[in-house]
């Protein structure tokens, strides 16, 4: 069973964002190439003091997906084709460590006749009230990324959500596949 993989939104940090630091790194989380030129890079997050509570091992901060190491560790015992670059968020004195992760794993492996979905916006599928995968697309990967999809959907296996659990990492939410739903913007509403 394969399940899309979302950050839980009550761990949302862009309201708390005082600044983000991105350095002289141009990069874009879609592209398929490794997303950065300069792996010497490091992302600096400053925080609202006091809000280190918010802090989970997944969250999204503006177009960056954040990980923390334990979540990183999971990751990686599941998949190889997947970058880190790592990122100190700061909350008042206190720093955290946590990694942007970049798939590489994109999968042609939505099945676009027996999915249900409202349009195409930008050659890309939008909309997705329906989610149907093709299993022989998938050949055994345990976690990747759809392609052609206007929105990032991030699907991982049962055996990756069992692992998260046993490590008791927080802010995520695992939707089975044929629970997937988005409005037609894109913008998933389970």
């Amino acid at each position: 069973m394969y399940y899309v993989l979302k950050c839980d939104p009550d761990f949302s940090l862009v309201k708390y964002l005082d600044w983000l630091n991105i350095g002289e790194c141009d990069f874009s989380p879609k592209q398929s190439e490794p997303w950065l030129k300069n792996k010497n890079f490091k992302l600096i997050l400053s925080l609202q003091e006091y809000q280190e509570k918010k802090l989970s091992d997944c969250f999204f901060c503006s177009i960056l997906t954040l990980i923390s190491q334990d979540f990183k560790n999971v990751l990686k015992k599941h998949s190889s084709q997947i970058e880190f670059v790592p990122a100190s968020i700061w909350c008042g004195e206190y720093e955290f460590n946590f990694y942007a992760m970049h798939m590489l794993n994109h999968l042609d492996a939505l099945d676009i006749e027996k999915s249900i979905f409202a349009e195409v916006k930008f050659k890309r599928i939008a909309g997705i009230t329906s989610l149907v995968l093709k299993e022989d697309k998938i050949n055994n990967s345990k976690v990747f990324m759809l392609k052609n999809t206007y929105t990032s959907i991030f699907i991982v296996s049962d055996e990756f959500v069992r692992d998260v659990e046993k490590a008791n990492l927080k802010g995520m939410k695992f939707i089975p596949v044929n629970e997937y739903r988005e409005n037609v913007q894109g913008v998933s509403i389970t």
